[in-house]
Order: structure tokens, then sequence, then C-alpha cells
């Protein structure tokens, strides 16, 4: 900061960075002063002694050049190194021709921080030197809120160099660097090394960062298609956030993590920090996803002889394996046979005993999964839900074939359930509801072997009602033998089970005797649904 002092002659020079002055001496009442930033001059219009007095930035030395009576303002134009200086009494401008400066060929760039800022009180920066003509840049000098103090070499060669700084307080900064050529320099007094201009980079430090840390325990084995809440803490308090770095298992929304496939699912705690906690580092988790623990079922449906080979909008609406021909298995199931051969009767037929290709296709194949004695297909639902498995059982090229098919628990081989076939020259379906892990043994009893030409999966069955069979010897004392878990009794007693609802339509009550010893009537009651005869 330069101050003219009109009453002793003088001008202060004030050390922004240490408050510290220095005194020089110029012409006889000072007035006005200006500096000129490419060229590092001050200019003091002396209106005394009608002079201007040059003081050299960096040395501070002094030139004075004369000027008419009564020099009271003036301006620097900085683009052509002219001053301009009014005299006030002389009533003219005296124009200052100062000597141009030409352009120096070495250049230096400060590779910004991050955000211009940085919490480490040593900072380290990466200047880099260059050259517009021939010189090579042979080092950078720097140093930090003052280019008027001694300067550091920064490390490193042509073109990259490191320049680390000293301890800094908390605060804005400000640092200069300039590139020289191939000598030894410590400063831009007159007499050094061809020196770059000087550039100037600003940027803050921060106060440093508390470190913290993420506390995330581990997280035992789970079941596909369930969701689980996370938990995580840091040790500044601050929230943490979860992220799945393996969605294709398992995917993160919040606090909770939907588990969508078989896998190893890994999920990541993090926490960004703030202004006085830097980031954490991110922990992770990883465990593994098992399919759902589903107890094999296999009850049987039925016979279909009417459909045959065309199977689209019936059969197969889940996925299809047809014997030489097109697979499609659903999402749920895994499939492989063990024991067969494949073999196809023909390739193309019109034969409506033949199956079609694909759904919906014109193109029919008759071919087959065979064994001479016995085969396996061995089915594993995962999803944990009841499908309709249905074969087709085609005796293309006779009617001698006859055969059994058992399905069985694929842990316990427990059989649960057997069905025996004949007659299926024009082709039919049977089929099953299974859940969970099953094998499918087909075995030959009769003609040249056993056969399965496709096998084809549907979507869960509709609710089913089985007739179980007649009672005629308990008449109406049901006690201890039906209705253990609720009961509803015309026009009396009415208790449902927790788990079920019943409405009736159509109907009308009535009440024959609402007491009675017969044996016929309901337990102490006697009562009827049926319409009064």
């Amino acid at each position: 900061v330069y101050v003219a002092n009109g009453s002793d002659n003088t001008v202060t020079v004030i050390d922004g960075s240490t408050n510290g002055t220095t005194t020089i001496a110029v012409g006889s009442g000072p007035s006005w002063l200006a500096v000129n930033r490419v060229t590092n001059k001050i200019y003091v219009a002396n209106a005394n002694s009608n002079t201007v007095s040059i003081i050299d930035g960096a040395s501070d030395t002094t030139t004075s050049v004369a000027v008419d009576s009564d020099p009271s303002w003036g301006v620097v134009n900085p683009v052509t190194n002219q001053i301009y200086i009014v005299n006030y009494a002389g009533g003219d401008v005296t124009a200052i021709d100062e000597q141009q400066v030409q352009a120096i060929p070495l250049t230096t760039s400060i590779t910004a921080l991050s955000n211009n800022q940085t919490s480490s009180p040593t900072p380290s920066f990466t200047l880099k030197a260059q050259s517009t003509t021939a010189t090579v840049p042979d080092g950078v000098y720097f140093q930090v809120d003052s280019w008027q103090n001694g300067w550091s070499q920064a490390s490193g060669s042509d073109p990259t160099f490191t320049g680390k700084v000293a301890a800094l307080q908390p605060g804005f900064h400000i640092l200069y660097a300039y590139a020289v050529d191939g000598q030894e320099a410590t400063s831009t007094q007159p007499g050094s090394p061809l020196a770059g201009a000087i550039e100037a980079y600003g940027f803050l430090v921060t106060q440093p960062l508390t470190p913290q840390t993420i506390t995330f325990n581990s997280i035992p084995s789970q079941i596909v298609g369930t969701q689980i809440t996370l938990s995580a803490s840091a040790s500044s308090g601050l929230p943490v956030s979860f992220s799945s770095s393996t969605t294709n298992i398992c995917t993160v929304s919040g606090t909770t993590a939907s588990l969508i496939a078989v896998g190893t699912c890994t999920i990541v705690a993090s926490q960004p920090g703030n202004s006085t906690y830097a980031p954490a580092t991110p922990v992770s988790q990883s465990f593994a996803v098992n399919a759902k623990t589903v107890s094999s079922s296999a009850k049987y449906i039925g016979l279909d002889a009417s459909t045959q080979g065309t199977w689209t909008g019936k059969y197969g609406g889940d996925g299809y394996f047809i014997a030489n021909d097109a697979t499609k298995p659903p999402a749920y199931a895994t499939l492989s046979l063990t024991g067969d051969t494949a073999y196809t009767w023909t390739a193309s037929t019109t034969d409506v005993r033949a199956l079609q290709t694909s759904s919906g296709s014109s193109s029919r194949i008759a071919s087959t999964y065979y064994s001479g004695s016995s085969f396996t297909i061995n089915v594993n639902l995962t999803d944990g839900n009841t499908h309709r498995v249905a074969l087709y059982l085609l005796d293309w090229d006779g009617s001698a074939r006859t055969e059994t098919i058992s399905i069985l628990d694929a842990a316990s081989n427990t059989v649960l359930d057997t069905e025996k076939y004949s007659s299926f020259h024009n082709g039919e379906y049977v089929f099953w509801n299974v859940s969970g892990h099953v094998l499918i043994q087909v075995t030959k009893t009769g003609g040249s072997n056993a056969v399965v030409s496709g096998i084809f999966f549907d979507a869960p069955p509709m609710a089913l009602a089985t007739y179980i069979g007649l009672d005629t010897t308990t008449e109406g004392t049901w006690t201890n033998k039906y209705g253990s878990k609720g009961d509803i009794i015309a026009n009396d007693a009415n208790n449902p089970p927790a788990w079920a609802t019943v409405s009736f339509t159509g109907d009308t009550a009535y009440t024959w005797a609402a007491s009675t010893t017969a044996a016929r009537a309901y337990d102490q009651r006697e009562l009827d649904r049926r319409e009064h005869p």
C-alpha cells in the first residue's frame, strides 16, 4: 500500500502481509500517486517541485521527471505504458512515455485445488512451466501472501514442478509463482536471470477436519424375496447412507434392502462428512441370499386327452421344454434330465398329435425323451409357490407303451405320488400341482420304452376343492370329530375360524326343533339350512 505524505515529502510503503512500513523520499508536496501493475512502477506527482517521482516497486529506488507547473493528478495507461500528468497551474498535460515492456516467453500455470480449498495447513501445489520460444524453463519459484519476501524453489523438472508451502493459518491465502530459465535465481531483482510473469492463485485453508469411522456389523444369510432393514453408525453421529454394489442381487432404498435374486449381496455404508468431519472410509458387508426352503409337494390333477399337440394357450404359459426342439425355462424353475435320450420321429408334420414347435407356431415336431428302462426329470421350483407341471405323453409309432410316473421329494426320495398310463397313442397331458424340489421318474412298464415328449409350466393354480367322502355314522354328535377350528350352525352358533370368512346366497335358515334329544340333530341343536319342505 502506497501513501503520499504531502507535509513531509515522502511516500510510505505498507507491507500488506506484515503491516511493516518503509519510507521513500520524493519531491516537494506529493499530492497524487498511481501504480502501473504491468511495470511495477509507482508515479508520484509533486505539486510544489513540479516533478514526478518514479518509484521502482521491486527495489524502492526513485528517479525524477520534470513536468509543468503544479502537477496535481494524473492517470496511467497500462496498455501503452504511458502516464498522463495534469499540470493545474500550467494548464496542460505532460505525457511520460515509459519504456515498453517486452513479453517474457516464460509462463507458469497453477493447478487449482478441489473447490479452491484445503484442510491441510501445508498444501502442495502442481506448478507447470511453459515457454513460447526456445527458452527452456529450468525452475519455478513460489511464495505465499507476498511477492516481496524470499522465494522458495519448487521441486521437479521441466515442465512439472511441485511447491509445498509452510504451515498456514486457516483463512484465505494467495500463492505467487514464476518460471525462470537456465540460471539459478532467488528473486526478481535487476540482474537476475530471465524470469516469467508472476502468476497468482487464491485459495482457502479450512480448519482441519475431524476424522470419523463407520460401524457396520456383518449381516447373516438371508432369503430371496424378502427385505431387511440396514443399520450402521458413524462416530461423528452423522447419518450413514447405504448403496448396493450388486444390484442384480439386491437393491437399496433408504435403509431398506430388497433381496431380488439368489447370490451374494454387497451393501456399502458411507458418510460423506461435512464442514467439521472428514469423509469416512466406506464399509462393505457381503452376505448370501439363499433360495426359499420349500417343502416339496405334488398333487395329481388329472389327464387331458383332447388338446393333443396344440398346446398354445392351454399349457406352457410360464415355460416349456420340447424334446429336440424349443426350450423356454421359466424364471422360477430349473430342469435337467438324466438317463434319457432325445429322439425325433419326424421333424415336420401336420399330424395334430405332434407338438407345436413354439407358442402359436403352425410347425409341429414328433419327438421324445425316452429310455428303455427309466429316466428322471429333476425339477426345482425356487420361488416358494405351487405351479402346474404338465407332461405330454405320446406313443407316436404304436399303442403298446405303458409307463409309471412317480414324483419324489428330491431331498428325501419320499414318493409324493405315483400314476400309471397306457393307450396314449393320440397324445395326452398329465399334470400335477407341484412345489419345491422334486424328481419325476418315468419308468417303462410295457412296450419298447418310456417316453415324455414335452414338459410345460404354468402359473400357480386357482383355489381347489377336493371331495373327500361321506360320513353317515356320526349323525349330529359332531363334537371332537368336526369343527375343531370353528363352526357355523343354521339359526344357532356362529364361530368361524380366524383364517376364513363364510357367506351364503340364495338360502333361508329354518328350524324344525329348537331343542331335541334326537341323535340326528346337531349336538344339543336341531336345524337345517335347506328351504322348508
